[in-house]
């Protein structure tokens, strides 16, 4: 993931559950960062872990939807079920990690109590869970990927400069390729938003023509440039111009204010948080690209 404000906390609200699979980093990929690790947290387990007083009762995990607050209640923080003996994220110990077992279902095996989670279900795939695990083995840090400081990853003591091809003018463009490698990218968009809370469009066919069949390719090549069934004079995600892309319209709730209509998607909520609709439109001013 990169870094993109947020982090995708909440990124995520975490994880506004739709019983669609969450999408793990393709094999290769860095190690997920806590940007990866809120957003997908954010879209599963808001519901209930959720800053609105009140939720939940015993463990006071509220705030998920929050990135700085979650960090702070998951990192080297005692779980409560487990009376203290582990913390719920262990920096570079995922095996005690409570977080890790409450996921997989294998809390009762350490102390812990209690449902798997997220309670009810759906549960996350094996390799979300794995690509979490990578990232608190690596020391769970809240340092999104790609930060450039002279402290992580620099080589050369240049600052915004991680490959020493000459580019140390702090842009954070490391390839000398004119492109920002900061922006996210539509495998961002699709594994921590789109796929967890777009249920109705996640079959193989629509009314509105958007479906995206379990697929980021099909999802992106029927958002990126088509026409909007609503409105065919705004294409669904126009590159670089996320006010004039029906989606994050439609997402905003600001669709009847472009010729639209006005229903707010996802239908009937919940809505999207301000941080996965500020990730879309970094996406989409970054150029959408797949």
């Amino acid at each position: 993931m990169r870094s993109v404000l947020l982090t995708v906390p909440a990124l995520i609200g975490l994880l506004l559950s739709t019983g669609c699979p969450s999408e793990a980093p393709d094999p290769g990929d860095p190690t997920p960062d806590w940007g990866f690790v809120s957003a997908t947290l954010a879209a599963n387990c808001s519901p209930c872990h959720t800053s609105n007083p009140g939720q939940p009762g015993s463990d006071p995990m509220g705030a998920l939807d929050d990135a700085d607050m979650a960090y702070d209640l998951l990192v080297s923080h005692p779980a409560s079920e487990t009376s203290g003996a582990l913390n719920r994220v262990e920096p570079g110990d995922s095996a005690n990690s409570y977080l890790i077992h409450k996921l997989r279902g294998t809390h009762a095996d350490v102390g812990g109590s209690g449902s798997q989670m997220p309670e009810g279900g759906p549960y996350l795939d094996e390799a979300i869970i794995t690509a979490i695990a990578e990232w608190i083995d690596a020391g769970a840090s809240e340092v999104l990927g790609d930060d450039d400081d002279d402290t992580t990853g620099d080589d050369d003591d240049t600052t915004g400069d991680d490959d020493d091809t000459g580019d140390d003018d702090d842009s954070g463009d490391d390839d000398d390729s004119g492109d920002d490698d900061d922006a996210p990218t539509f495998s961002d968009v699709y594994s921590t938003i789109l796929s967890l809370n777009c249920g109705c469009h996640s079959g193989g066919s629509h009314s509105t023509g958007f479906f995206m069949d379990g697929s980021a390719a099909t999802a992106y090549g029927n958002l990126v440039g088509v026409p909007a069934f609503e409105l065919g004079s705004m294409d669904r995600i126009e590159p670089g111009d996320a006010d004039n892309s029906y989606l994050v319209n439609k997402i905003q709730g600001t669709a009847g204010t472009v010729g639209g209509t006005d229903t707010q998607m996802p239908l009937g909520g919940p809505f999207l948080s301000q941080t996965q609709i500020d990730l879309i439109r970094a996406w989409v001013a970054g150029g959408a690209v797949e």
